[in-house]
Protein backbone atom coordinates (compact mmCIF):
# COMPACT_ATOMS: atom_id res chain seq x y z
CA UNK A 1 0.00 0.00 0.00
CA UNK A 2 1.78 3.26 -1.33
CA UNK A 3 -0.94 5.63 0.45
CA UNK A 4 -1.35 4.04 4.27
CA UNK A 5 -2.30 7.09 6.48
CA UNK A 6 -4.50 6.69 9.81
CA UNK A 7 -8.16 7.31 8.62
CA UNK A 8 -7.85 6.62 4.47
CA UNK A 9 -10.52 5.89 2.76
CA UNK A 10 -10.69 2.33 1.49
CA UNK A 11 -14.27 1.63 0.05
CA UNK A 12 -13.03 0.44 -2.91
CA UNK A 13 -10.62 -1.63 -1.54
CA UNK A 14 -10.77 -6.10 -1.03
CA UNK A 15 -8.75 -7.90 1.54
CA UNK A 16 -7.69 -9.78 -1.90
CA UNK A 17 -7.92 -13.73 -2.66
CA UNK A 18 -5.52 -14.43 -0.22
CA UNK A 19 -4.11 -12.82 2.73
CA UNK A 20 -2.21 -13.25 5.81
CA UNK A 21 -2.92 -12.86 9.34
CA UNK A 22 -6.27 -12.54 8.71
CA UNK A 23 -8.79 -11.56 11.80
CA UNK A 24 -12.28 -10.16 12.17
CA UNK A 25 -14.02 -9.12 14.88
CA UNK A 26 -16.95 -6.81 16.93
CA UNK A 27 -15.55 -4.45 19.51
CA UNK A 28 -17.61 -3.90 22.67
CA UNK A 29 -18.71 -0.59 21.36
CA UNK A 30 -20.90 -2.46 18.12
CA UNK A 31 -18.32 -1.55 15.89
CA UNK A 32 -16.41 -4.00 13.36
CA UNK A 33 -12.72 -4.66 12.06
CA UNK A 34 -10.88 -6.52 9.89
CA UNK A 35 -6.79 -7.07 10.09
CA UNK A 36 -5.92 -8.08 6.96
CA UNK A 37 -2.44 -8.14 5.65
CA UNK A 38 0.10 -9.67 2.30
CA UNK A 39 2.89 -8.25 2.15
CA UNK A 40 1.69 -5.79 5.22
CA UNK A 41 -0.77 -5.93 8.26
CA UNK A 42 -3.99 -2.96 8.39
CA UNK A 43 -6.82 -2.53 10.84
CA UNK A 44 -9.56 -1.51 8.76
CA UNK A 45 -13.03 -0.45 10.69
CA UNK A 46 -16.01 -2.22 8.27
CA UNK A 47 -19.12 -0.29 8.45
CA UNK A 48 -22.75 -1.66 7.57
CA UNK A 49 -22.46 -4.70 9.25
CA UNK A 50 -25.87 -3.68 11.24
CA UNK A 51 -27.70 -3.43 8.32
CA UNK A 52 -27.14 -7.01 7.42
CA UNK A 53 -30.15 -9.42 8.00
CA UNK A 54 -29.17 -12.89 8.35
CA UNK A 55 -30.41 -15.81 6.38
CA UNK A 56 -31.19 -19.27 6.45
CA UNK A 57 -30.33 -22.26 4.62
CA UNK A 58 -27.45 -24.93 4.08
CA UNK A 59 -24.98 -24.63 1.11
CA UNK A 60 -22.66 -27.68 0.60
CA UNK A 61 -19.87 -27.87 -1.74
CA UNK A 62 -17.99 -30.78 -2.16
CA UNK A 63 -14.03 -30.95 -3.99
CA UNK A 64 -16.34 -33.18 -6.43
CA UNK A 65 -18.73 -30.62 -7.49
CA UNK A 66 -16.04 -27.88 -7.12
CA UNK A 67 -13.95 -30.19 -9.60
CA UNK A 68 -17.15 -30.17 -12.06
CA UNK A 69 -17.54 -26.61 -12.00
CA UNK A 70 -13.81 -25.76 -13.25
CA UNK A 71 -14.52 -28.54 -15.96
CA UNK A 72 -17.74 -27.26 -17.07
CA UNK A 73 -16.30 -23.77 -17.55
CA UNK A 74 -13.24 -25.44 -19.28
CA UNK A 75 -15.46 -26.90 -21.95
CA UNK A 76 -17.07 -23.71 -22.41
CA UNK A 77 -14.16 -21.63 -22.91
CA UNK A 78 -12.55 -24.00 -24.99
CA UNK A 79 -15.51 -24.19 -27.72
CA UNK A 80 -15.12 -20.34 -27.07
CA UNK A 81 -11.50 -20.15 -27.86
CA UNK A 82 -12.33 -22.69 -31.21
CA UNK A 83 -15.09 -20.43 -32.52
CA UNK A 84 -12.31 -16.96 -32.62
CA UNK A 85 -9.89 -18.81 -34.26
CA UNK A 86 -6.77 -17.40 -32.62
CA UNK A 87 -3.67 -18.14 -34.79
CA UNK A 88 -0.30 -16.69 -35.52
CA UNK A 89 1.82 -16.88 -38.73
CA UNK A 90 5.53 -17.55 -37.77
CA UNK A 91 7.64 -16.45 -40.98
CA UNK A 92 11.72 -17.09 -41.33
CA UNK A 93 13.94 -14.37 -39.50
CA UNK A 94 15.55 -12.08 -40.42
CA UNK A 95 19.52 -12.13 -39.35
CA UNK A 96 20.94 -9.84 -37.03
CA UNK A 97 21.92 -9.63 -33.42
CA UNK A 98 19.45 -9.00 -30.82
CA UNK A 99 19.12 -5.85 -29.04
CA UNK A 100 15.98 -4.93 -27.75
CA UNK A 101 15.37 -2.31 -29.73
CA UNK A 102 11.84 -3.12 -30.85
CA UNK A 103 11.50 -0.83 -34.10
CA UNK A 104 13.20 -3.67 -36.20
CA UNK A 105 10.03 -5.85 -35.66
CA UNK A 106 7.23 -5.56 -38.18
CA UNK A 107 3.94 -5.60 -37.29
CA UNK A 108 3.35 -7.49 -34.57
CA UNK A 109 2.10 -11.14 -34.57
CA UNK A 110 -0.86 -10.79 -32.03
CA UNK A 111 -1.50 -8.05 -29.53
CA UNK A 112 -3.34 -8.39 -26.01
CA UNK A 113 -6.98 -7.40 -25.98
CA UNK A 114 -7.38 -4.27 -23.80
CA UNK A 115 -3.84 -3.34 -22.95
CA UNK A 116 -0.71 -1.79 -24.45
CA UNK A 117 1.22 -5.25 -25.25
CA UNK A 118 2.26 -6.83 -28.64
CA UNK A 119 4.17 -10.05 -29.58
CA UNK A 120 6.43 -10.70 -32.35
CA UNK A 121 7.44 -14.36 -33.35
CA UNK A 122 10.29 -15.58 -36.14
CA UNK A 123 12.23 -18.60 -36.50
CA UNK A 124 15.21 -20.05 -38.88
CA UNK A 125 17.00 -23.13 -38.87
CA UNK A 126 18.72 -22.77 -34.83
CA UNK A 127 16.51 -20.44 -33.21
CA UNK A 128 12.67 -19.23 -32.36
CA UNK A 129 12.83 -16.02 -31.85
CA UNK A 130 10.29 -13.72 -29.96
CA UNK A 131 9.80 -9.99 -28.61
CA UNK A 132 7.83 -8.78 -26.15
CA UNK A 133 6.40 -4.51 -26.15
CA UNK A 134 5.13 -4.05 -22.92
CA UNK A 135 3.63 -0.72 -22.35
CA UNK A 136 1.29 0.32 -19.17
CA UNK A 137 1.92 -3.05 -17.26
CA UNK A 138 4.55 -2.22 -14.62
CA UNK A 139 8.34 -3.00 -14.66
CA UNK A 140 9.84 -6.05 -16.09
CA UNK A 141 11.24 -7.28 -12.34
CA UNK A 142 11.00 -10.62 -10.03
CA UNK A 143 12.31 -10.83 -6.32
CA UNK A 144 11.55 -14.71 -6.11
CA UNK A 145 14.45 -16.49 -4.64
CA UNK A 146 13.19 -19.93 -5.93
CA UNK A 147 13.30 -20.23 -9.80
CA UNK A 148 10.55 -22.92 -9.35
CA UNK A 149 8.42 -20.43 -7.90
CA UNK A 150 8.77 -17.09 -10.19
CA UNK A 151 5.41 -16.88 -11.53
CA UNK A 152 4.41 -16.07 -8.21
CA UNK A 153 6.97 -13.31 -7.13
CA UNK A 154 6.54 -11.02 -9.60
CA UNK A 155 6.64 -9.86 -13.81
CA UNK A 156 7.21 -12.08 -16.73
CA UNK A 157 6.94 -12.93 -20.16
CA UNK A 158 5.30 -16.28 -20.83
CA UNK A 159 5.29 -18.28 -23.63
CA UNK A 160 3.19 -21.89 -23.80
CA UNK A 161 3.57 -24.07 -26.30
CA UNK A 162 3.30 -27.81 -27.71
CA UNK A 163 5.46 -29.04 -29.84
CA UNK A 164 4.25 -32.26 -31.07
CA UNK A 165 1.94 -31.46 -34.17
CA UNK A 166 0.64 -34.98 -33.90
CA UNK A 167 -0.79 -34.44 -30.00
CA UNK A 168 -4.65 -34.44 -29.74
CA UNK A 169 -5.69 -30.99 -30.66
CA UNK A 170 -8.57 -31.33 -28.25
CA UNK A 171 -6.32 -32.52 -25.29
CA UNK A 172 -7.48 -31.21 -21.75
CA UNK A 173 -4.26 -32.72 -19.80
CA UNK A 174 -0.30 -31.81 -21.15
CA UNK A 175 0.98 -34.03 -23.77
CA UNK A 176 4.72 -35.22 -24.11
CA UNK A 177 6.14 -31.87 -25.66
CA UNK A 178 3.94 -29.37 -24.27
CA UNK A 179 5.57 -26.93 -21.99
CA UNK A 180 6.13 -23.50 -20.53
CA UNK A 181 9.16 -20.75 -21.23
CA UNK A 182 8.55 -18.27 -18.50
CA UNK A 183 11.72 -15.33 -18.88
CA UNK A 184 11.73 -12.18 -16.46
CA UNK A 185 14.35 -10.55 -14.42
CA UNK A 186 15.73 -11.62 -10.89
CA UNK A 187 17.78 -9.03 -8.76
CA UNK A 188 19.02 -7.58 -12.09
CA UNK A 189 19.83 -10.86 -14.41
CA UNK A 190 17.85 -11.82 -16.76
CA UNK A 191 16.38 -15.99 -15.98
CA UNK A 192 14.51 -18.32 -18.53
CA UNK A 193 13.03 -21.05 -16.55
CA UNK A 194 11.49 -24.09 -18.47
CA UNK A 195 8.20 -26.54 -16.93
CA UNK A 196 7.88 -29.67 -18.79
CA UNK A 197 5.39 -31.63 -17.40
CA UNK A 198 5.76 -34.71 -19.64
CA UNK A 199 9.29 -35.43 -19.91
CA UNK A 200 10.82 -38.93 -20.33
CA UNK A 201 13.97 -39.07 -19.33
CA UNK A 202 14.03 -36.01 -16.77
CA UNK A 203 15.87 -36.70 -13.68
CA UNK A 204 14.12 -37.17 -10.52
CA UNK A 205 15.81 -33.89 -8.84
CA UNK A 206 14.54 -31.96 -11.69
CA UNK A 207 10.81 -32.47 -11.01
CA UNK A 208 8.80 -30.03 -9.13
CA UNK A 209 5.23 -30.96 -7.27
CA UNK A 210 2.68 -28.34 -6.10
CA UNK A 211 -0.24 -28.63 -3.98
CA UNK A 212 -3.11 -26.62 -3.03
CA UNK A 213 -6.25 -27.10 -1.46
CA UNK A 214 -8.26 -26.86 -4.87
CA UNK A 215 -5.77 -28.85 -7.12
CA UNK A 216 -2.08 -30.06 -7.32
CA UNK A 217 0.10 -29.79 -10.67
CA UNK A 218 2.94 -31.85 -11.09
CA UNK A 219 6.10 -31.36 -13.69
CA UNK A 220 8.97 -33.70 -14.94
CA UNK A 221 11.28 -30.91 -15.18
CA UNK A 222 11.29 -27.87 -14.60
CA UNK A 223 14.73 -26.11 -15.00
CA UNK A 224 17.11 -22.56 -15.66
CA UNK A 225 18.12 -22.79 -19.83
CA UNK A 226 20.37 -20.55 -19.74
CA UNK A 227 20.97 -21.20 -23.63
CA UNK A 228 18.21 -19.03 -24.02
CA UNK A 229 19.48 -15.28 -24.95
CA UNK A 230 17.65 -12.66 -23.58
CA UNK A 231 17.66 -8.86 -24.30
CA UNK A 232 15.82 -6.42 -22.14
CA UNK A 233 15.44 -2.31 -23.39
CA UNK A 234 13.41 0.39 -21.25
CA UNK A 235 10.70 1.93 -23.38
CA UNK A 236 8.52 4.75 -22.72
CA UNK A 237 6.56 3.67 -19.73
CA UNK A 238 7.60 0.02 -20.19
CA UNK A 239 9.90 -2.51 -21.57
CA UNK A 240 10.83 -4.21 -24.87
CA UNK A 241 12.26 -8.26 -24.06
CA UNK A 242 13.45 -10.25 -26.64
CA UNK A 243 14.46 -14.01 -26.75
CA UNK A 244 16.40 -16.40 -29.05
CA UNK A 245 15.49 -19.90 -27.81
CA UNK A 246 17.25 -22.55 -29.41
CA UNK A 247 14.91 -25.22 -31.36
CA UNK A 248 16.70 -28.10 -29.69
CA UNK A 249 16.06 -26.86 -25.87
CA UNK A 250 12.66 -27.24 -26.51
CA UNK A 251 12.14 -30.25 -28.81
CA UNK A 252 11.11 -28.04 -32.04
CA UNK A 253 11.49 -29.32 -35.44
CA UNK A 254 9.82 -27.02 -37.64
CA UNK A 255 8.40 -28.18 -41.18
CA UNK A 256 6.78 -26.47 -43.96
CA UNK A 257 3.46 -25.52 -43.04
CA UNK A 258 3.53 -27.41 -39.77
CA UNK A 259 0.88 -26.28 -37.07
CA UNK A 260 0.94 -26.51 -33.24
CA UNK A 261 -0.51 -24.99 -30.08
CA UNK A 262 0.27 -22.16 -28.17
CA UNK A 263 -0.25 -19.32 -26.00
CA UNK A 264 1.58 -16.42 -24.91
CA UNK A 265 1.01 -12.98 -22.19
CA UNK A 266 2.42 -11.65 -19.25
CA UNK A 267 2.82 -11.13 -15.61
CA UNK A 268 1.98 -8.05 -14.31
CA UNK A 269 3.35 -7.20 -10.60
CA UNK A 270 3.56 -4.46 -9.13
CA UNK A 271 7.00 -1.54 -9.20
CA UNK A 272 8.68 -3.72 -6.69
CA UNK A 273 8.66 -6.72 -8.51
CA UNK A 274 7.12 -8.78 -5.27
CA UNK A 275 4.12 -10.32 -6.46
CA UNK A 276 1.51 -11.05 -9.36
CA UNK A 277 -1.56 -8.94 -9.31
CA UNK A 278 -2.27 -9.88 -13.15
CA UNK A 279 -2.30 -12.60 -15.52
CA UNK A 280 -2.65 -11.93 -19.07
CA UNK A 281 -2.73 -14.08 -22.16
CA UNK A 282 -3.56 -13.44 -26.01
CA UNK A 283 -5.84 -16.79 -25.73
CA UNK A 284 -6.66 -18.24 -22.54
CA UNK A 285 -8.83 -16.81 -20.81
CA UNK A 286 -9.11 -18.65 -17.36
CA UNK A 287 -6.56 -16.98 -15.88
CA UNK A 288 -8.14 -14.76 -13.33
CA UNK A 289 -7.09 -16.92 -10.40
CA UNK A 290 -3.92 -15.16 -8.92
CA UNK A 291 -4.07 -16.75 -5.34
CA UNK A 292 -3.76 -20.44 -6.29
CA UNK A 293 -0.23 -21.51 -6.65
CA UNK A 294 -1.17 -24.95 -7.92
CA UNK A 295 -4.00 -23.12 -10.46
CA UNK A 296 -1.08 -20.96 -11.53
CA UNK A 297 1.14 -23.68 -12.63
CA UNK A 298 -0.85 -25.29 -14.45
CA UNK A 299 -1.17 -25.57 -18.70
CA UNK A 300 -4.19 -25.67 -19.85
CA UNK A 301 -3.25 -26.73 -23.69
CA UNK A 302 -7.29 -26.99 -24.41
CA UNK A 303 -7.81 -23.19 -24.12
CA UNK A 304 -4.06 -21.90 -26.15
CA UNK A 305 -4.18 -21.04 -29.82
CA UNK A 306 -2.55 -21.60 -32.53
CA UNK A 307 1.00 -21.40 -34.34
CA UNK A 308 1.59 -22.07 -37.93
CA UNK A 309 4.73 -21.89 -39.14
CA UNK A 310 5.01 -20.67 -42.71
CA UNK A 311 8.35 -20.89 -45.01
CA UNK A 312 11.14 -24.15 -45.53
CA UNK A 313 10.77 -25.00 -41.83
CA UNK A 314 14.63 -25.84 -40.42
CA UNK A 315 16.16 -26.93 -43.25
CA UNK A 316 16.26 -25.97 -46.72
CA UNK A 317 15.30 -22.74 -48.57
CA UNK A 318 13.05 -20.12 -47.36
CA UNK A 319 10.52 -19.08 -50.30
CA UNK A 320 8.03 -16.87 -47.90
CA UNK A 321 9.01 -13.08 -47.55
CA UNK A 322 11.23 -12.50 -44.05
CA UNK A 323 9.40 -11.02 -41.84
CA UNK A 324 10.22 -9.95 -37.68
CA UNK A 325 14.35 -10.68 -36.56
Amino acid sequence: MTEHDRGLELRDVSVGQEHFSGYFCRTADNKYYAVAGHNHISVVEVQGMDKFVRSHGELKVTAALLQQAIDWNRRHLSRALYESAKMILCKPAHGGEMDGEPDRWDTPNATLKDRNVSFGMSYDDKNLYLCYKVRDSGPLQNTGNDLKRLFKTGAAVDLQIGVDPTAPAARTDPAIGDQRLLMTMVNGKLVAMLYQPNAPGAKPEEGWETHTDVCSTKFDRVVPVPEVQLVLRDMDEGYCLEAAIPLKTIGLTIHPDMQVKMDWGILVSGPQGTEVLQRCYWANPLTAIISDEASEAMLHPDLWGLVRFVGAGNKGDNPEEPAGF
